[in-house]
């Protein structure tokens, strides 16, 4: 995995989007959730073909495309949560989300980062329901995601062992985000009125999946840690299918941390150095992760109790990856205990 070649997008410049409105979109979007209750598609139609006519012929800078690309997604998730195509139906869309990816140096649509991250809070907030559910369910992702930024970044500036004790510690937010939400939304909710929200879109010829918690820097944390040199074929296709959803600043943090570490993956670093301080503290940062990996499981496996046979969960996933992740972070803190054993 390179250091992409694109302006490395920071999380400060997603935060950055979601103060700005760069399509004259805010009263609209105050409307979208009740657009989506009465399933107005004529609305969402007229709102995308006037959205790409202003962006024809115009150059945005990053960050007023950062905030186009979460609108338009919205919007187009919007539509085709009510069963239409937008991409085949609104001239010139399909178009402007390439643009737009272009710009900011990501996948052509939204991503878990320009819902959560990119999106307005308060009045300006942009919902598909509305519901009081959906607007903690944005603010556990924003919170989970910023602490976890937060540390991949710490892996470059400090040392291993400050590194991970920092992880360890910002896991509790992302632990506690995670049972609230299995608190406040319930399976039926989430599956019936939140996830045809996250369907994806066939762009360019490719498909792109909508937001989900996949799309989280968990999948660099897995990486960096164990996951470097893991061959588990399942283990291998998340990965790559995810990495492409991240930040541009989120890949190079990836790169230059496997280039800190000589291109090994963390763990396998201090068993051949017998650290056994950084050992311990990566212990508890795994032992966290594991904390982490029970409940959402639970989560996945609720949600899909609920849902008919055949589908996937919003990252086009089964509960099985999740097992394969649960199995893969066991056997780092065996590994873990191992070098602090010897």
């Amino acid at each position: 995995m390179r250091i992409p070649e694109k302006e490395l997008v920071s999380l400060e410049i997603y935060q950055e989007a979601s103060h700005i409105d760069p399509l004259g979109l805010d009263d609209i979007f105050k409307l979208l959730p009740d657009i989506n209750r009465a399933a107005d598609t004529d609305a969402l139609r007229d709102t995308l073909n006037d959205s790409v006519l202003q962006l024809t012929g115009g150059k945005l800078n990053t960050t007023a495309s950062l905030a186009a690309l979460r609108d338009l997604d919205f919007l187009a998730s919007s539509y085709v949560r009510h069963g239409r195509n937008p991409i085949e139906e609104i001239v010139g869309l399909e178009d402007a989300f390439i643009q737009l990816g272009d710009n900011v140096g990501t996948v052509p649509r939204g991503t878990v980062a320009t819902y959560a991250l990119a999106n307005p809070t308060g009045e300006r907030e942009r919902s598909f329901t509305g519901e009081p559910e959906e607007t903690l369910f944005i603010e556990a992702v924003r919170n989970t995601s910023l602490v976890l930024e937060s540390s991949l970044k710490d892996f470059i500036r400090t040392d291993a062992t400050t590194a991970l004790k920092g992880f360890d510690e910002n896991l509790d937010i992302a632990i506690s985000s995670i049972v609230l939400v299995m608190r406040a939304l319930p399976p039926e909710y989430f599956t019936n009125e939140m996830r045809p929200y996250f369907d994806p879109l066939i762009i360019d010829g490719k498909k792109y999946l909508g937001a989900g918690g996949a799309q989280l820097q968990f999948v660099a944390f897995d990486y960096i840690l164990w996951g470097a040199t893991e061959t588990n074929e399942r283990y291998q296709k998340y990965l790559h299918e995810n990495y492409a959803y991240l930040t541009p600043s989120q890949k190079e943090s990836i790169a230059l941390i496997m280039e800190k570490y000589e291109n090994t993956p963390i763990i396998e670093h201090f068993a051949m150095s017998e650290d056994k301080v950084a050992a311990k503290a990566a212990l508890g940062a795994l032992q966290k992760m594991k904390k982490f990996r029970y409940p959402h499981r639970k989560l996945a496996q609720d949600n899909f109790k609920v849902r008919r046979p055949g589908q996937v969960g919003s990252g086009a996933y089964t509960t099985d990856i999740l097992d394969v992740l649960l199995e893969r972070t066991e056997m780092a803190i065996k590994v873990t205990e191992e070098i602090i054993a010897s």
